[in-house]
């Protein structure tokens, strides 16, 4: 049996322990591993641009929830200012995910475009 076989294989029987949108997205995530078409490179790459997508609207959600702080720091300024800071740190990790994530999608859409020009072998 392939090793791709046995992995999808597994990703069902995992799957059965998740909802319907959690099976899928994981069955995704296992696709992601085991890419080898350029068909599956680009699913791999619109998975990643999507959680890209989803970390840098964390980042903004961070950033406003820390300028909110701020512009409400009525009682206890030291302790919004700490909540502030936390904020922006969050934000800034997300940010630095996004951007991994965006490299990753970037990754799996140049392998897709160079196996359907053929200037890449069928490697992983």
């Amino acid at each position: 049996m392939s090793g791709r076989i046995v992995v999808a294989a597994l990703g069902i029987a995992l799957g059965c322990m998740f909802t319907a949108d959690a099976q899928e997205k994981r069955a995704l995530e296992l696709l992601v591993i085991v890419a080898v078409t350029p068909e599956e490179h680009d699913d791999a790459a619109r998975f990643y641009a999507e959680k890209a997508q989803d970390a840098r609207a964390e980042e903004e959600r961070h950033l406003d929830m820390g300028a909110r702080y701020v512009e409400e720091a009525e009682d206890d300024a030291a302790l919004r200012r700490d909540q502030k800071r936390h904020c922006d740190r969050i934000a800034r990790l997300h940010r630095e995910m996004a951007e991994e994530y965006e490299a990753l999608s970037k990754s799996h859409a140049d392998k897709a475009r160079k196996l359907r020009t053929g200037s890449e072998g069928h490697s992983h």
